[in-house]
C-alpha cells in the first residue's frame, strides 16, 4: 500500500519493510525477513545519499545515529538466525561495507573536490569554509578574561552555524559527497584485495532478540557483541562470519593488554663494577587471553593467506594485532606468520580508484624536536597574540609547560639521512606553517608530542596558568573531538600561556581539524612519531575521531602511527630500518613488520655496532657516556628490546604497496 502511495524510495516504505522484517523474524521466517531488510537497506542507501547532498557533517552523523537501530537489527537477524546461510553472510558484509565510516568518506570526497580544481566556481566557498574552521579553532581556545561567557559561547555557536550552513551549500553542489559513484560490495572489494590477502572486517553491534516479548517483561536488547567477517582475495562468495562474543568482555581484555604492553617503567638496579642492563619484564597473560578471544576463532579461516588486512571497530581500534601471540607460550606472534596492515573499513581498498592523486608534490618533509618555548620576540613580523584558557590536556604538561623532546631530533636527523632531498625543520624552525602552508610532500615525518584528550577528561592545563574555576572549565569544555587531538609544534607553550607568537608559528599546535583541511592527496606516506597519534574519540561504526581520521580525510595514502607513547631513540632505530626496507623495495606493511621484528630481536652486540644503537643502550643503562667497547653487566646475545612496549605500538594503515622512487 505505502509503495503505491509514496513510491519505492520513500522513508516510510523503508520503515514499514523493517517493521515487517521484525515480525517475520519473530515468527520464525528469517529468510523472508532478510529479503525485506535488504530491500529496506537499499531504500535507506538512497535516503543517505539524499541527506548527504544537502547536510553538514553534524547533520550526517545525527542522521546515521537515528537509523543505527536498523544496522543492529540487520546484524542481529543474520547472527542469531542465519549464521549458516551464505546468502545472509554475504548480505551482512555488504551492508557493513556500505555503512561503516561513511561520514569520513564524505569529508574526504569534499576535500578532494576542493583541491583537484574540479569546481573552480566553488573555490571561494571552499576557502571560506577553511577560514571559518580556523576561526572556530582559535576562538575555542581563546576564553575571554571577563565573566561574559554567554557572549563567548554565542560567538562560537554563530561561527559553527555559519560553518554548517556553508557545508550544506557545498554538499548540494559537490555530488561526490553523496558517494553515489562508489561501489561498496564484496564483489568489488574481493577483486581489489592484493593477491594472497584476506580482509578481516570487525564490527560491533547491539543484539536484538526478535522473539522476546517486552509486554511479558522479556528483554529485547542485549549487550553488544563483536563480529568478524572474513573476505578472501578473489573469492567474493565465500564470506565467513564469526561471533567473537560480548563486546564488554573483549574491551576489558583490551584494556588489560594495553596496560601491560604499553608499560614504560624500567627496574632500578644496583650496579657492580659495570652498569647493569635494565630489561623490562613482560607478562604475556593479557595478550594470550585477548588472542584467544580475537584470533583463536578465526585462525583456521585465514591460514592459507600471507597478508591480513584488518578493519577494526570500537575499542579494537586500540589493538596492534601483530603483537598478539598465536601459541600458549607467546613465543610466536601473529606477525611471525602474516604481514599485517589496517583500514578504517574494507571499502578503502578501492579508494585509489575513486580518489586519485591531485595537485603538485614536493620533497619529503621532516619536522622534529620543536622549540615549544619559541616566542615572538626578535626580527619576526606580523605577530599575533592568543589568549588560551581551555586546552584541557594536563597529563602532557609539567608545571612549566610541555617538555622539550630532544630524542625526536635523533629520529628526524636519522630519517633525513635516508631521504637526501628531504626538508628538515628542527627547533625554532619546526613551525605549524611548514606543514599547513607547503605543497604536499611525498613523504612526511612529524616527531613531537602528540596530544589527545578523551571526552571524559575535564581538568585545567596546569597550576602555572591558574586559569579558571572548575565550573568555568566545565562551561568551556571542548566538544569537537577533532580539536582534542593534535601535535605540538614550535611555540606551543607560548601559545598556551597567552604569549606573542610569530605569524609563521601559527598557534604552536596543529589539531586534527587543521589537518583534515589540508591537501595531502599526493602524499604517499606519513609517519607520526608521537604519543597517542592513533588514538581519539571512538565512535562505533564511524572510527576514531582524531589524527587518524584527519590524515585519511586529507588524502594521505599510508599512515604509520603509534597506539601508545614510544621511546624516541628506539623509534629512531626502528625508523632507520623501516626506511631502509622501503628503499630495498619492500611493501610498506612488510617494511614496518620487518623493522619491528628487527627491534624485537636485536642483541646487545648488534646495538653496540651503531651510533644509534649506543644511544639506545645509554638510555637503557641510564648513563651519559658509552662506547662500543664499554663493559656492561649483561650477555652480548641478550635482546633488551623484546618487550612490545619498544616496537609493538606501530601500525600501518592504508595503501601497502612498495613506494615508487
Amino acid at each position: 500500500m505505502r509503495k503505491r502511495l509514496l513510491g519505492d524510495e520513500h522513508p516510510d516504505v523503508a520503515f514499514s519493510l523493517n517493521n515487517l522484517a521484525t515480525v517475520l523474524a519473530a515468527t520464525n521466517h528469517p529468510e523472508e525477513a532478510l529479503s525485506h531488510r535488504i530491500e529496506a537497506s537499499n531504500i535507506n542507501d538512497q535516503i543517505i545519499r539524499n541527506i548527504f547532498a544537502f547536510s553538514s557533517e553534524s547533520d550526517r552523523l545525527s542522521f546515521l545515529d537515528k537509523i543505527r537501530n536498523n544496522f543492529d537489527l540487520f546484524l542481529s537477524l543474520v547472527c542469531n538466525h542465519l549464521a549458516n546461510s551464505n546468502r545472509a553472510k554475504l548480505a551482512a558484509l555488504d551492508f557493513v561495507l556500505k555503512r561503516k565510516a561513511l561520514t569520513a568518506s564524505a569529508l574526504a570526497a569534499q576535500n578532494q573536490a576542493f583541491y583537484n580544481g574540479r569546481y573552480p566556481q566553488l573555490q571561494e566557498k571552499f576557502s571560506q569554509l577553511r577560514d571559518l574552521s580556523n576561526q572556530i579553532i582559535h576562538l575555542t581556545f581563546a576564553v575571554p578574561e571577563t565573566d561574559d561567557l554567554a557572549t563567548y559561547q554565542d560567538n562560537i555557536r554563530q561561527l559553527q552555524s555559519r560553518h554548517n550552513h556553508l557545508q550544506k551549500q557545498l554538499a548540494a553542489q559537490v555530488p561526490e559527497i553523496q558517494l553515489s559513484e562508489q561501489v561498496f560490495d564484496c564483489q568489488a572489494i574481493a577483486a581489489a584485495l592484493p593477491h594472497n590477502s584476506i580482509l578481516v572486517e570487525f564490527v560491533r553491534f547491539d543484539v536484538f532478540d526478535f522473539q522476546a516479548v517486552s509486554a511479558n517483561g522479556e528483554t529485547q536488547w542485549h549487550p553488544a557483541r563483536y563480529l568478524a567477517f572474513i573476505l578472501t582475495a578473489g573469492k567474493p562468495n565465500a564470506v565467513q562470519m564469526i561471533d567473537l562474543g560480548v563486546a564488554d568482555t573483549i574491551d576489558r581484555l583490551i584494556q588489560a593488554f594495553r596496560l601491560q604492553a604499553s608499560d614504560y617503567t624500567l627496574p632500578t638496579l644496583a650496579w657492580g663494577k659495570a652498569p647493569k642492563l635494565r630489561v623490562k619484564s613482560y607478562n604475556p597473560t593479557p595478550a594470550i587471553e585477548l588472542s584467544q578471544a580475537l584470533l583463536e576463532p578465526i585462525r583456521g579461516l585465514v591460514k592459507d593467506c600471507r597478508h591480513l588486512i584488518i578493519a577494526p571497530d570500537g575499542n579494537l581500534n586500540l589493538v596492534p594485532f601483530q603483537v598478539l601471540p598465536i601459541d600458549a607460550t607467546s613465543s610466536r606472534l601473529l606477525m611471525d606468520e602474516y604481514t599485517i596492515s589496517y583500514l578504517g573499513v574494507g571499502r578503502e581498498i578501492l579508494r585509489s580508484k575513486f580518489q586519485p592523486s591531485t595537485g603538485s608534490i614536493s620533497a619529503p618533509l621532516i619536522i622534529a624536536d620543536p622549540d615549544f618555548d619559541l616566542s615572538g620576540t626578535g626580527d619576526w613580523e606580523n605577530n599575533t597574540r592568543l589568549d588560551v584558557r581551555s586546552l584541557q590536556l594536563s597529563n602532557q604538561f609539567t608545571e612549566t609547560g610541555l617538555l622539550r623532546a630532544p630524542g625526536t631530533r635523533f629520529l628526524g636527523e636519522s630519517v633525513a639521512k635516508k631521504l637526501p632531498d628531504a626538508k628538515l625543520y628542527l627547533g625554532a624552525e619546526a613551525l605549524e606553517t611548514r606543514l599547513t602552508n607547503s605543497n604536499c610532500p611525498k613523504i612526511m615525518l612529524i616527531a613531537t608530542h602528540g596530544l589527545f584528550q578523551s571526552d571524559s577528561q575535564a581538568q585545567p592545563v596546569t597550576k602555572r596558568r591558574n586559569l579558571l574555576s572548575m565550573e568555568r572549565q566545565r562551561t568551556t569544555k571542548v566538544e569537537n573531538p577533532m580539536l582534542r587531538s593534535g601535535l605540538a609544534l614550535a611555540g606551543a607553550n607560548t601559545w598556551l600561556a597567552g604569549g606573542t607568537l610569530p605569524l609563521a608559528a601559527g598557534k604552536g599546535f596543529v589539531f586534527a581539524q587543521d589537518i583534515a583541511n589540508l591537501d595531502l592527496w599526493a602524499n604517499e606516506l606519513t609517519v607520526l612519531s608521537a604519543c597517542d597519534t592513533a588514538r581519539g574519540d571512538i565512535k562505533i561504526g564511524e572510527g576514531v575521531f582524531g589524527l587518524r581520521r584527519a590524515f585519511a580525510v586529507a588524502g594521505t595514502k599510508t599512515l604509520v602511527m603509534s597506539l601508545w607513547s614510544v621511546p624516541d631513540k628506539v623509534t629512531a632505530l626502528l625508523m632507520e630500518r623501516f626506511f631502509d626496507n622501503l628503499q630495498s623495495g619492500m611493501s610498506r606493511s612488510e617494511a614496518l613488520d620487518s623493522a619491528q621484528n628487527y627491534i624485537r630481536n636485536i642483541t646487545v652486540k648488534e646495538l653496540r655496532a651503531s651510533a644509534l644503537g649506543l644511544e639506545v643502550l645509554k638510555e637503557l643503562l641510564a648513563v651519559k657516556e658509552l662506547s662500543a667497547n664499554s663493559r656492561i653487566d649483561c650477555q652480548e646475545d641478550d635482546t633488551p628490546l623484546e618487550h612490545p612496549f619498544y616496537w609493538g605500538a606501530w601500525i600501518c594503515q592504508g595503501n601497502t604497496n612498495p613506494l615508487v622512487n
